[in-house]
Order: C-alpha cells, then structure tokens, then sequence
C-alpha cells in the first residue's frame, strides 16, 4: 500500500467549499451540474446555506418538509428505519446532490440525513420555491430538474440492488463513488471512504462481514487497494469489467449491456436523428444572427424574425424531433438496459428545459423592452442548446448503437417514417428561409416601439 494513498487529500479543482452566506440560484444550477437557464431571474434570487457539523443530523425521519437542501460540500449518510427496526441506507450525498427530496410527497420527511463530514448546504425552502416557479418558468425548470435527478438516482439504486450480486455490487459501489469524485475534480483513483463498513453494507443490502470479504477479495485480485478507509482502484477497466459481466449473468434475455453485432440492420433511424440535429443547428445558426441584428438596431427594428425562428424551433422539437427521440427512440434503450437510465433521464430533461426556455424567450420579445437582455438571453439559449446536441450525439447515440437490438432499429425505422424534417434532403439554409418567411407573415409585429411599458 502506497503511504501516499492514507493521507491523501486532493485539491478539488472547481472549489465549491468557500464560505458565503448565501447562493444564487444561477450559480445553484452550475453546483448541480445543469446547464444555467439564461434567465436573469436566476441571478436575482439567493438561498441561504448553512453550515452542518461531523455527525450532526440535519433531517430526522418525521420531520415536516419545509426545506430542500443542496450540498455545497461535505459528505452525508442518508438512511431508512424500517417498522422492524432494519436500517436501510438510501445513499451518500456529496457536492451537487440534493437531500429532503422524499418528504415531497407526503409533507413529512421519511428518511434521516447525517453529516459525515464538516459540510455546508444551501437551504432551499420548498414553500418559497413553489411561489416563485409560478411565476418564473426558469425556476420552474431549476425545480423540476432537481427533483428528477432523485429520481434518477432511486433507478440506479433498484438497478445496483435488485440486479447485482455482492461483489458486483461493492465494485459497482466503488465506480460510482469514483465517477462522482473525478467529476468534483477530486482523483478518479484514489479516495478516502467516509462511511463505515457497516454504512456500506446497509446501502448495498449486504452485512459487514460480506462487504470486507469482499474488499478483501478484490485487493487479492489486484484490483483495488485498501488501508483503512483510503481506497486505491488499481485496474479501473477490469473493475468495470466484472460489473458489466455480472449484469450479463443475471439480466434476462435481451437485456444484456454489451455490444451486439447488428449485421445488416439498417441504422437509418439514427441517421434521421443526426440529420435532425444538422437542421437543428442550421436554426440556431439563424436565430443568433436575427438576435445579433435585432440587437444592434435596437429599437428601430422588429422582432418578427427571431420569433419566427423561436417559433419554427419550438414546433419542429415538440412535434418532429422530441417524439422520434423521447418516445420510441429512448424508451426502447430504458426497456434493453434499465441501466441506461441517467443518460436517458439527462436527455428527457433537456428536451423538458428547451420548451420552456423557448416560450419564456417568446414572451420576452413581446413583453420586456430591453433589447439587449433579450438578445443576450437568447444567445444564452442557443450556446446551451448546442451543448445539449454535443452531449446526446457523444453519449446517447453510442449507448444506443450497444443496447439496442435489430427488431428495435427495424421497428424504429417504421416509426420514423411517419414524421418528416421538411428541411431534410435540401439546402437548409435556403429552405428554412422559405419556411420562415411563411411564418413572418403569420406572426404579429413586434415592434420594441408597440412593447407595452414595464
């Protein structure tokens, strides 16, 4: 065992951990990993933090649920007594996850959450929040968003304990807790565990015994290290390898995880997305371009054409693009590996973002008369989008061509059929200006001079 490894403490590279009475909601959005509405009311409204000692409890099971809280650094234990008197461990909240979430939906918090660690967190009251979501669709988003990402977390953890073996399940347990430490900039290889053995064993189902066995196990295989609490992933692939054979074993039929050879099976339902996506780019190319011109010429021009652009958008992601890939597309993955749910989630939620960021845009070019916010509240908008469109093509699109199986793609070629980009097949840029000077000519002018005053 490396000496180095027990005393290791890495430097995070994005610090979260500086002390402020207060955080905005913008600056939350970025601690939780979701891509900023360009809303300026993020920036307008502040959560207070708190800061929460080692072993001190900050939600007790029965509690009523008058906060959310974010963890803007530390380390919690998060757990379940059931009427037996059976601890169950629901997770390990960190940096960017979300604690207080269950008691929701019934107005009582059903799960204890302690601090293993001094940390901080940003208190977010729930009755505040919902008042200002009905007014604010950014925060409405922010919300929503937040309250998904626990959903997504309960899927992994049915998956992690109703599909995997023990040992499966400890290394699957250590990926996880590396992915999530490498994305706070901390070592993706070395860590220090702060919980117990017996906390670990409580959230896997497993006893104490069977969580150092196996420990111990995978130090003799010469896969990870151990000393104490500090932990060294020496083969990370044949680690993440034992997990994906594990799951194979115990998946039933025609849901395993790896590749499978597709032969001669057309993949033209992909190609339709990426060639949605090219249109899909040709649009926002247009809309910073009407958003730059509507800019520098401030009040003498109309805001007909970027909300013809807005409007085309809107339309071709709600009713050509979304349904192909949030419905069949997307739920064919969840049915062939259930394991596949974060990402899926993560693409569901921006398509939920986008329609609400769009209509919140079409509302500010009638409503707010400061030309400059709006165009800088759409160039926000589109640097977003084309992220969103990065990451789909980057993550979703390869899952896809791995779980799906060829009756999926022949039935999803059927599907497609039905729904045609009108600028597929033709020079987009002349075509959408066809189609947006039709739409011109639907839409009111929306003149700055006709806004009515703030």
């Amino acid at each position: 065992m490396n000496a180095t490894l027990a005393a290791a403490a890495p430097t995070p590279i994005r610090p979260y951990a500086i002390a402020a009475a207060s955080m905005d909601a913008h600056t939350l959005a970025t601690l939780l990993h979701l891509d900023p509405d360009p809303d300026p009311v993020l920036h307008q409204t502040a959560f207070a933090t708190r800061h929460v000692r080692e072993k001190e409890t900050l939600i007790r099971a029965g509690d009523e649920c008058r906060n959310l809280y974010v963890v803007r650094s530390g380390f919690f234990r998060s757990s379940y007594l059931d009427r037996s008197g059976s601890i169950q461990g629901l997770g390990f909240p960190m940096t960017g996850d979300t604690l207080g979430a269950d008691g929701l939906a019934t107005g009582r918090q059903t799960a204890e959450a302690v601090a293993l660690d001094c940390s901080e967190v940003v208190v977010i009251p729930v009755a505040r929040l919902t008042a200002l979501s009905r007014s604010h669709a950014a925060l409405a988003t922010l919300f929503y968003r937040l309250i998904s990402r626990e959903i997504v977390r309960d899927q992994c953890s049915l998956f992690l304990l109703g599909s995997l073996g023990a040992e499966a399940r400890v290394a699957a347990f250590l990926l996880d807790l590396s992915d999530r430490f490498c994305a706070l900039g901390y070592s993706r290889t070395m860590f220090n565990l702060r919980m117990t053995r017996q906390d670990i064993g409580n959230y896997l189902g497993l006893k104490i015994e069977t969580v150092s066995r196996i420990l111990s196990g995978l130090a003799q295989q010469g896969l990870i290290s151990v000393h104490h609490r500090a932990v060294e992933i020496l083969d990370p692939a044949a680690l993440r390898l034992a997990v994906e054979d594990a799951a194979r074993r115990t998946a039933p039929p025609g849901r395993l995880t790896g590749r499978r050879p597709m032969g001669s099976v057309s993949r033209r339902p992909l190609d339709i997305l990426r060639s949605e996506h090219a249109s899909i780019r040709v649009v926002i190319d247009t809309l910073r371009r009407s958003a730059t011109t509507y800019e520098q010429r401030g009040a003498d021009t109309d805001a007909v054409r970027p909300a013809s652009v807005l409007a085309y958008l809107d339309a071709f992601c709600t009713r050509v693009h979304g349904p192909k890939e949030d419905g069949p597309f997307c739920l064919r993955m969840l049915r062939r590996a259930p394991i596949a749910w974060p990402v899926v989630a993560g693409s569901r939620l921006d398509s939920f973002a986008l329609h609400r960021t769009i209509t919140s845009l079409e509302q500010r070019l009638i409503d707010d008369p400061d030309v400059q916010a709006v165009a800088a509240a759409i160039a926000g908008f589109t640097a977003q989008l084309l992220r969103q469109l990065a990451r789909q093509e980057a993550v979703l699109f390869p899952l896809a061509l791995r779980v799906l199986m060829p009756d999926d793609w022949q039935e999803l070629d059927a599907l497609f059929a039905s729904s045609i980009d009108p600028l597929a097949g033709i020079d987009r840029t002349a075509g959408l200006q066809t189609l947006l000077t039709r739409i011109d000519a639907a839409l009111p002018h929306l003149h700055p001079a006709e806004f009515p005053e703030p």
